[in-house]
């Protein structure tokens, strides 16, 4: 019987390679440009003048100015989601709740302006809002099945488990928006002392879950 030789996986072919370089570079840029500017404002020749490429080259990848910035802000989103997913194994409501928290508004002081164009085009955009429900799905799922864990252990209903789940992350993400981007003088009191932000978001979350609804 002829031995089976095992197949070595082909590299990428160099072109491959610098376009996806390429790709991630103009992404790299809008994010970047986001983060001090209103995404509204770029421009296909701040893009391509800054990078050194040209409008073929830009066209290559995207299709047009929209589309680029969509992409971008669909990576931003995963790269918060997943992160949350992937690296908080923990199976403590307390521990992840905390993780939660942190990393929402964690996203919300360090990126500059990016939230505020992460917003917009998540109400805009259906493509980009059916992106972000996807990854944020994981995280409501582990963050109702433990508020299920933690209200079942009090003798409560875990029927409201999936609607708490979503109201306390809408709640902290809308709550940051308005705190670390938008300077809500009605929150200014609660969100000087980052750690104090948090600590306090927690005990809501902890008050919450326990409700009798």
């Amino acid at each position: 019987m002829p031995t089976k030789t095992k197949r070595t996986a082909r590299p990428e072919p160099p072109q491959t390679v610098r376009g996806e370089r390429t790709k991630n570079r103009i992404k790299h840029f809008i994010a970047k440009y986001g983060a001090k500017n209103d995404l509204t404002d770029i421009k296909l020749s701040d893009i391509c003048q800054s990078l050194k490429i040209t409008t073929g080259a830009f066209y290559f990848h995207f299709k047009n100015r929209e589309e680029a910035i969509e992409d971008t802000i669909l990576d931003e989103i995963k790269s918060v989601y997943s992160a949350i997913d992937s690296e908080v194994e923990t199976e403590s409501f307390e521990q992840f709740a905390r993780d939660v928290i942190d990393r929402s508004t964690e996203f919300q002081v360090s990126r500059g302006h990016l939230p505020r164009s992460v917003q917009a085009v998540i109400n805009a955009s259906p493509r980009v809002y059916d992106g972000w429900t996807t990854a944020r799905r994981p995280v409501l799922e582990k963050l109702a099945r433990l508020i299920a864990e933690e209200r079942e252990k009090e003798g409560l209903s875990t029927e409201p488990a999936d609607y708490l789940a979503s109201y306390l992350l809408n709640a902290v993400e809308d709550l940051g928006m308005d705190a670390f981007q938008w300077g809500n003088p009605s929150l200014a009191a609660y969100s000087r002392d980052r750690a104090e932000w948090d600590a306090r978001n927690f005990k809501l979350w902890n008050w919450a879950i326990r409700a009798p609804l």
